[in-house]
């Protein structure tokens, strides 16, 4: 009885992987929406995740959202939203990573408006890595006592 239990708690455990995604909207005129935005994560192989949705987007404000899920997407690709109102949104930039793979996606929009009216804006939009960049910062101390 004991033996069954056991392997029946080992076959039901799976993996548990957080993801997190951060949203700046940009500081224009008119730049926020106070309709719902829905955001969705692309791994490598086209594998997605359904992240959900912002009921509200003020402008210049910075969202931290994350997301439990037993599926493991890979490295992310892309970002995409679309939106659920005609309230126009603009993002400045999006930025997505994983508990697996702290590497974070940066994605910008270049200041576009995004909308349900095809009159200010397409309605959805998929923003992938266009490749990668690394930064090195070098500082430099001196050794003079007022410097």
């Amino acid at each position: 009885m004991g033996s069954k239990l056991l392997l029946f708690m080992l076959l039901g455990m799976t993996a548990a992987y957080e993801y997190y995604l951060n949203i700046k909207t940009a500081g224009s005129k008119y730049a926020g929406t106070g309709g719902r935005v829905y955001f969705e994560l692309e791994g490598t192989g086209n594998r997605k995740l359904y992240f959900g949705s912002v009921p509200r987007l003020d402008k210049r404000s910075l969202k931290h959202l994350s997301k439990h899920s037993h599926h493991n997407i890979g490295s992310i690709e892309c970002i995409s939203f679309k939106m659920g109102s005609s309230d126009a949104w603009t993002p400045e930039y999006l930025s997505a990573w994983s508990s697996y793979d702290h590497e974070k996606v940066y994605v910008y929009s270049r200041k576009k408006y995004y909308s349900t009216d095809p009159k200010e804006g397409p309605k959805r939009a998929k923003l992938c890595k266009e490749g990668d960049t690394t930064y090195t910062i070098t500082a430099t101390t001196s050794t003079e006592k007022s410097a």
